[in-house]
């Protein structure tokens, strides 16, 4: 990940932490005092992640783009590599001939 999406990342965490307790009415002073984490406004709030939210978005834009047949991006040229449930990313493999070169 690139340091700006990794700036950009924590910024909407920290900008969607703020909406939640803003939804469950509670202020970051009154959070503190509760010892209340994150994850309970969450729960309390029903709203989704959104980094999770984008991932996914991204990974199916990814596979329209790959299902198309004009030639831009095909299975040829790319492959889904995933080491674990959380870390799935696209990568072009140099294995396969491009018959564009």
């Amino acid at each position: 990940m690139l340091a700006v999406e990794r700036l950009l990342a924590t910024n909407i965490r920290v900008t969607h932490a703020a909406l939640e307790r803003r939804l469950v009415g509670i202020s970051l002073s009154e959070q503190r005092q509760r010892n209340l984490h994150r994850e309970a406004i969450r729960a309390q709030s029903d709203v989704r992640d959104p980094l999770l939210v984008i991932k996914k978005k991204k990974l199916g834009w990814t596979g329209h783009i790959m299902r198309r047949n004009d030639g831009r991006w095909t299975r040829l040229n790319s492959r889904m590599v995933s080491h674990s449930p959380d870390t799935i990313c696209w990568k072009a493999t140099d294995e396969m001939e491009r018959p564009w070169r």
